[in-house]
């Protein structure tokens, strides 16, 4: 009887012990397997490339030619019994004109800033005399329009590039610009109608300077390296020495680039 009950408490203290063990393996196992989690799911992120759609535009098939007929800017047809004008080379003449047409459009999603050059290199011209004294005959009248505005109207290519030097724009970003808004026309005429005795003479004179070193009636004409000279002996007592100027040159750089805010014009105060 004895040995009965000490197999039972022995039973009951080995499931005790068991018991035991299987709440310490749980308690180990929880300690082990869990874990704090915060956790969130971002949206996909993507970037493209600011975008940069200006375009810089300039039109010089009307600005000069070989041939002119009435009324024309400047067609070229070469043989048609029409022509005012027929020359192997680009000319003006008396009764010619032309034009020159340029700008920038588009849009972009930076800033940017919009600088014109204008360098004058030759305009023709006839000067007569020295210092406060000299007359300078400029028969080419030249107008500059931005859109319908007149900025500069029948003057001298000189006139034009100070007005163009003023050009430099900051674009903001975002910015569109249509045709209109940043659209130039360079024009020139060379009037053949209402004109003076006077100005027919000159305008002969600088004919003459043209064609080259020689005698032609009235006229010397003389050339000595970059410089032509036209003496007027029409009156032989006072003879008057012109130096002629008989072609036109300019270079015409249109920039527009992407600029920073750090790099803006600095704002005055008045």
């Amino acid at each position: 009887m004895e040995n009965k009950k000490t197999n039972r408490n022995t039973r009951l203290i080995i499931v005790a012990i068991v018991l035991a063990l299987v709440v310490l393996l749980l308690c180990i196992g929880g300690s082990t397997f869990a874990r704090y989690i915060s956790s969130k799911n971002l949206p996909s992120n993507q970037a493209t490339v600011a975008k940069w759609g200006y375009v810089v535009t300039a039109n010089t098939e009307n600005l000069f030619g070989k041939n002119y007929n009435d009324a024309a800017i400047v067609t070229d047809t070469t043989g048609d019994p029409k022509l005012d004008v027929k020359a192997s080379g680009n000319v003006v003449a008396p009764g010619t004109k032309g034009e020159i047409t340029f700008g920038v459009t588009g849009s972009a999603e930076v800033l940017a800033k919009l600088d014109l050059t204008f360098k004058v290199k030759s305009d023709v011209s006839l000067k007569s005399g020295e210092g406060e004294s000299a007359t300078t005959y400029s028969p080419i009248k030249w107008t500059l329009k931005r859109g319908d505005t007149a900025l500069v109207e029948d003057k001298t290519l000189a006139d034009v590039s100070t007005e163009l030097a003023k050009v430099s724009t900051e674009i903001e970003a975002g910015t569109v610009i249509g045709e209109k808004d940043q659209a130039y026309t360079l024009s020139w005429k060379w009037d053949l109608g209402a004109t003076t005795d006077t100005n027919n003479k000159l305008d002969t004179m600088l004919g003459y300077a043209a064609q080259g070193a020689d005698t032609y009636g009235d006229y010397v004409v003389e050339v000595t390296g970059d410089t032509t000279t036209v003496t007027d002996n029409s009156d032989p007592d006072a003879p008057v020495v012109y130096t002629a100027v008989t072609k036109i040159e300019f270079d015409l750089s249109i920039e527009i680039v992407q600029i920073s805010n750090s790099e803006r014009a600095p704002v005055t105060t008045p």
